[in-house]
């Protein structure tokens, strides 16, 4: 998994789709209500309306939401791209059992968690992902919880020499939330926190339907192990078999480039790529730059264009201007090509 998904539910249908007991920081109160009635197993309903045409709010939302550094306290805003550092949307068990009783009742609570994590040898570094296989082995993972991270789907890109084509990953219907297996933590210190609560999103081998695309793919769960995989009361080893190519069929569809942008947030993220209307967006787009002889080359395409066209790298070209430095002009070969020119002149005459 490459590091990039959509979530389009808001919290209060993630709240009905998994039976939230605790919402948190994440109230009706914080987000306008339950951005309409997608139901529950619906992808937004009037929220994905919302979130096109709302977009720049939801964006300045986001970032004055997360930039809480004195509270610590993220909180998760939809959107149809999210990446690394962003805030997602995560179910973790806020039981305060520590023992290892496995039939405590499991306390579901709705938590933001700012994607990638930075090891303490290299603050500098961020790791989003880990691989589900060895995770267990390793102790920089050994004291991190587990969680379930929840998206409406994921974005994988094919390489074929330099070209990098994205693809969409949802649920079979499209409509379903994607369970993914993951870990969180936050650092304290003399009990308050220091940082935003973090978490990274454990990878497996991909599946028949997606090896084509990518030779990993981020650990599906089933919803009836959501309980299993966050509990408290398990190791990481006890769980870690949870962890498994999908064994069902995603809806896999190509979209435009227009993604690779984290800057670009609404819906034209998810649209299903259509090299038709590319072109016919080329053919009425009208370049408003004139286009100077033997000074420079405008390109006729928009920078939308340019971030859609999977092509377009191959198509740039440099254009160059050639000058005679001084030097050159007092160099010995001009000086007797003018001379030369000068004799043949008088010939003539």
């Amino acid at each position: 998994m490459c590091g990039r998904g959509a979530n389009t539910f808001s919290p209060e249908q993630l709240q009905r789709i998994f039976d939230i007991t605790n919402m948190g920081n994440n109230s009706r109160n914080n987000h306008g209500g339950s951005g309409g009635s997608g139901g529950s197993g619906g992808s937004g309903g009037n929220n994905n309306q919302n979130l096109n045409t709302n977009n720049q709010t939801n964006q300045q939302t986001f970032q004055s939401e997360t930039s809480n550094e004195e509270n610590f306290l993220p909180k998760y805003v939809p959107s149809y791209n999210l990446g690394p550092t962003n805030i997602l949307a995560s179910i973790i068990d806020s039981s305060t059992i520590l023992s290892t009783n496995k039939t405590n009742k499991i306390v579901r609570t709705f938590q933001p968690l700012k994607w990638g994590i930075n090891p303490h040898w290299n603050e500098k570094l961020t790791l989003i992902n880990a691989r589900s296989e060895t995770f267990q082995k390793k102790s920089i993972f050994n004291k991190m919880k587990r969680c379930v991270v929840i998206f409406s789907g994921y974005y994988e890109w094919k390489k074929q020499g330099k070209i990098r084509t994205p693809y969409y990953h949802t649920s079979i219907n499209g409509s379903d939330p994607l369970i993914m297996a993951g870990l969180w933590s936050q650092r304290m210190e003399d009990g308050k926190p220091i940082d935003f609560p973090r978490c990274i999103i454990l990878t497996t081998s991909p599946n028949e339907q997606t090896k084509s695309i990518h030779n990993r793919m981020p650990a599906i769960l089933e919803k009836n192990m959501v309980d299993t995989w966050i509990c408290s009361g398990y190791k990481h080893n006890e769980v870690s078999n949870l962890c498994r190519p999908y064994p069902g069929k995603l809806n896999i569809k190509q979209v435009s480039n227009y993604v690779s942008n984290i800057k670009n947030k609404g819906k034209r993220c998810i649209q299903k790529f259509s090299k038709e209307q590319m072109l016919m967006n080329k053919f009425f787009t009208k370049n408003k730059t004139k286009i100077v002889s033997g000074i420079k080359r405008e390109s006729t395409n928009t920078k939308e264009e340019e971030e859609e066209d999977p092509f377009f790298s191959l198509k740039k070209t440099k254009t160059f201007q050639i000058k005679t430095s001084p030097k050159r002009l007092n160099s010995p070969i001009i000086k007797k090509e003018k001379n030369t020119d000068s004799t043949n002149n008088l010939k003539k005459n």
